[in-house]
């Protein structure tokens, strides 16, 4: 009796966890796709790496940020409303935005020294 009980759920639980898998991943590919539409937006993103690429977008050049805009899903119109906040004043972001750019500057130094050593 146990045996059949086990062997019906199984199968259902596995179902279940594959479901929850893509339902996750669908649920992580629609927040890459959103773009914060102004400072407080981008401050209250809790999703460092999603806020390090914004920082990455925004202190790119013209060329790099349409690359950026191409492979992550990112509408011109989309991308307006922050940009124009930074472009304006860099004063709202400017908190989480140094302390990251200054970190992934410190991290690509720390990597290239950790690859020449190694």
């Amino acid at each position: 009796m146990r045996l059949a009980h086990v062997e019906t759920v199984a199968p259902l639980q596995y179902k279940v966890a594959t479901k929850q898998r893509e339902e996750e991943s669908r649920n992580l590919k629609r927040r890459e796709v959103q773009f914060p539409q102004s400072a407080v937006e981008f401050n209250t993103i809790h999703d460092k790496e999603l806020q390090q690429r914004i920082a990455r977008f925004l202190t790119s050049d013209a060329i790099v940020q349409d690359k950026m805009l191409n492979e992550y899903s990112w509408k011109w119109r989309q991308v307006q409303g922050l940009k124009e906040d930074y472009m304006k004043d860099v004063s709202p972001i400017d908190s989480n935005f140094s302390a990251l750019i200054i970190w992934v500057f410190c991290c690509s130094l720390l990597s290239k020294k950790t690859y020449r050593e190694g």
